[in-house]
């Protein structure tokens, strides 16, 4: 898939919010931020849950349970 552009000319003369509703309509994915923080949060609570496990088994490696 071929990455879209303005041309020079559109560049030089178009306005400020010319360019931007152009990038709106032609190059922004909304989907892109919510995957983001989607696999941010996903990635946090497994971390938390490698955390807790780690420390159950440091707790039961102290006290010599098996």
């Amino acid at each position: 898939m071929a990455i879209q552009q303005l041309s020079e000319e559109q560049v030089r003369t178009w306005t400020r919010a010319q360019k931007d509703e152009w990038w709106f309509k032609n190059v922004f994915d909304p989907y892109i931020d919510k995957s983001t923080a989607i696999y941010e949060q996903i990635d946090y609570l497994t971390s938390r849950g490698v955390d807790a496990s780690h420390l159950y088994n440091q707790l039961r490696d102290l006290h010599g349970a098996d």
